[in-house]
């Protein structure tokens, strides 16, 4: 399998998608907002967060976004002639058609997955060990996909209304996270509303949320020349040097390390 791009990207109403056709696989999968992919001017798709499409090699598409913005991730892979080497069924379910999508309602493991493979892009790790592990957990999120359970014992009746509140979070990433507010909002005790977070997106809310102040944090550091302290105030930091802390605790390096880091590869 040959890993061709692994990354995020940032949509509003009023950009459209396509009409394109790719020569490899795409795997498009909504992080946040709602998009509308029309394949083939046929057959029409609405996605949400946590949902996806494996668009086919060579599969004429489009589409709209559905909400003022929407954040989506696309893996674009090839199958390779080694592949056929290996026995691995779920490469089999894959095969099945030759043009066309298929759709997934995405479990929070094989999501929290796909999550961590675009993280590795905010690292300062060796370019050869971050496409090693990229691919690696593409073949984990493909065979998750292939085995996933029911849409229905996956989902979680607060499923609307925590998307939501993970939105306007993203729209605010300066705001206090403050995990009892949120609780009351839908009427939750502290703990029950962590289960149910942890059940939709894989991790706990406090390091869900932080990762995207900081995703935040990456896009400053990365667009502009905002001097590191005022990004930090710009995302809600009174003290410089909690920002710092998070930020190693999630990209892995430091915020002028990281700039200099991507100024260099610019």
């Amino acid at each position: 399998m040959k890993l061709l791009r692994c990354s995020y990207g940032e949509f509003t109403q009023k950009q459209t998608i396509g009409p394109i056709t790719w020569p490899f696989f795409d795997l498009l999968v909504i992080h946040q907002g709602q998009v509308e992919i029309i394949i083939t001017e046929k057959t029409k798709f609405t996605l949400a967060r946590g949902e996806a499409l494996l668009i086919y090699p060579n599969t004429y598409f489009s589409g709209n976004v559905l909400s003022e913005t929407s954040l989506a991730s696309v893996q674009h892979f090839s199958l390779t002639s080694s592949d056929n080497h290996f026995e691995l069924p779920y490469l089999d379910s894959i095969r099945v058609l030759s043009k066309g999508a298929k759709f997934y309602s995405i479990d929070s493991l094989a999501l929290a997955d796909i999550e961590r493979s675009l993280a590795y892009n905010e690292t300062m790790l060796d370019a050869n060990f971050i496409e090693q592990m990229q691919v690696n957990l593409l073949h984990l999120i493909l065979g998750q996909l292939a085995h996933q359970k029911s849409a229905a014992l996956l989902e979680s009746k607060y499923k609307t209304s925590l998307n939501r509140m993970v939105d306007s979070f993203a729209a605010v990433p300066e705001q206090p996270i403050k995990i009892e507010a949120m609780a009351a909002q839908l009427n939750l005790s502290p703990s029950h509303f962590r289960a149910e977070f942890v059940k939709l997106y894989g991790e706990p809310p406090q390091r869900y949320l932080l990762r995207l102040r900081m995703k935040a944090a990456c896009q400053l550091l990365v667009q502009g020349q905002l001097p590191i302290k005022s990004i930090s105030a710009t995302l809600g930091y009174e003290d410089i040097s909690y920002f710092y802390r998070h930020f190693k605790k999630i990209v892995k390096t430091t915020p002028s390390l990281y700039r200099q880091q991507k100024q260099v590869i610019g």
